[in-house]
């Protein structure tokens, strides 16, 4: 992103990125196509997206993509450029079946040509491809316990959880859109930091390396590419095609795009590793109490959960992430109370850390809406409306206005948004926690197989979701009532 800067032509702007001239009024370059953050006349930025024309004082939140074909750079907010990824990775599924649909009927009905088995050879590298990522994201956790890290979990894919399931200590999450990885370890310690993080980095390409050996070892030496491909499906070419481009794609330095921003890969984060300021290593282990008391809270053992944050806090006294971990403690052990008055304490302390007040405005409302005060719904009404004008396309924020819309008895526009929160949000725990507040919208509009039905959704996405047992007690009283 580059910021408006003025040449000495009034009402001119110079782009920071290529120094071509622009009209003041401009929201970016012309020449370039970078994008410029508008510099409000009362210290704000402000960032437009150019796709629905949202704009935001949040522009840390957008993100900058450029054309594939002239490379113009194009800023999109946070829900178009989901809808663009998904789009993408959509396009992807529904070709990789195309060709191998095709490439079968070619197969089982023109066999003088190479057309079926090269269709059905490019779908077995697209399966290959995914088995090597998996086998890569492994790799990147037998390194990091080799070093001494602490290993958390694997998560394959991006978008939409579709399962969520522990093999030992180990996390697993798959989601909906096959492509890449990630995987989850840290240090309690910062000896040898450098070295013990790089080998934990390179163990996933490692397995890669391994693969392509084992792929070329599968080679006949004077087989030709054409004779292999002609011979029908070539397990051994493929696997080698599809860990040469991961090793490709791991080791040549850059930012892939994800829907959470811009991710660096291997390479890029090996780079980054050796050139980190130790005053940021230092800050590193706060991730080590973060997943610790994440993983105890995800086994219910809350007393375990809030032991490790105490143990963070006393350590690192000012972190937002462990502060922020203990309000989801609070709140799953309903100490709703509690949860609120930490909810306002952070919320003071929101300068801090730029683009999180959204985010803790709809902590405080949701905190009021759960304790069901009257003399709290004013607070949870202001901060929840508040908190989803700033940051509109936050599941969160746009499922706790929900919320408070039901204490306010506005249930249609409450549905509705809930709906919608339910509909974006990725991880099941969330969406159990939205499908609790629609059974109870329902639940008051004397809907109860409504309710029900969403009771039931909520317990298939999380049973241990805290809510389930209080929906689950009105419904039940909502049934005794009709009979």
């Amino acid at each position: 992103m580059a910021r408006s800067t003025y040449s000495g032509m009034i009402g001119v702007k110079a782009c920071t990125y290529c120094g071509a001239d622009n009209q003041d009024t401009a929201t970016g370059c012309g020449q370039c196509g970078t994008p410029f953050v508008v510099v409000e006349s009362n210290g704000t930025t402000r960032m437009r997206c150019e796709s629905c024309g949202f704009e935001s004082t949040l522009p840390n939140s957008f993100h900058t993509r450029r054309r594939p074909v002239n490379k113009k750079a194009y800023v999109l907010c946070p829900v178009c450029d989901e809808k663009q990824q998904r789009a993408g990775g959509l396009f992807s599924i529904y070709l990789f079946l195309f060709v191998a649909m095709i490439g079968a009927l070619f197969a089982a009905f023109d066999r003088e040509t190479m057309i079926g088995a090269l269709l059905l050879n490019i779908a077995l590298l697209q399966v290959l491809v995914f088995l090597s990522t998996v086998l890569h994201e492994l790799g990147h956790l037998a390194a990091a316990q080799l070093a001494g890290l602490r290993v958390f979990g694997i998560e394959i894919g991006w978008g939409r959880c579709l399962a969520d399931f522990h093999t030992g200590p180990l996390r697993w999450q798959v989601r909906a859109l096959p492509f890449g990885g990630m995987a989850y370890a840290t240090i309690r310690d910062t000896g040898n930091y450098r070295l013990r993080q790089s080998l934990f980095v390179i163990g996933g390409p490692i397995v890669n390396v391994i693969l392509l050996i084992i792929a070329i070892a599968s080679f006949k030496t004077d087989e030709r590419l054409s004779d292999v491909i002609a011979q029908g499906l070539s397990p051994g070419m493929m696997l080698f095609v599809a860990n040469a481009a991961l090793l490709v794609l791991s080791l040549w330095p850059q930012e892939l795009s994800r829907s959470s921003g811009r991710v660096a890969n291997d390479a890029l984060l090996l780079s980054r590793i050796w050139k980190q300021p130790e005053s940021e290593i230092a800050q590193l282990p706060v991730y080590w109490y973060y997943y610790e008391a994440e993983h105890c809270r995800r086994q219910r053992n809350y007393a375990q959960a809030e032991k490790w944050v105490t143990e963070g806090l006393e350590r690192f006294p000012d972190s937002f992430l462990l502060l922020c971990e203990r309000l989801g403690i609070l709140d799953d052990q309903r100490d709703y109370r509690a949860g609120l008055e930490l909810s306002e304490r952070l919320l003071s302390r929101s300068g801090e850390q730029p683009g999180l007040e959204p985010l803790l405005l709809s902590s405080v409302a949701y905190f009021c809406a759960l304790i069901g005060d009257a003399n709290l719904i004013g607070r949870a009404d202001e901060t929840s409306k508040r908190g989803l004008e700033e940051m509109p396309w936050a599941p969160a924020v746009k499922g706790t206005r929900g919320a408070v819309l039901l204490r306010l008895g506005r249930y249609e526009e409450a549905l509705q948004l809930l709906k919608e929160a339910l509909a974006a949000h990725k991880e099941r725990a969330d969406g159990a926690t939205c499908a609790c507040w629609l059974a109870e919208g329902y639940l008051a509009l004397g809907e109860t197989a409504q309710a029900r039905r969403y009771l039931g959704l909520a317990r298939k996405l999380d049973r241990h979701c805290s809510l389930i047992d209080t929906i689950t007690e009105r419904v039940g009283a909502a049934d005794n009532s009709s009979q």
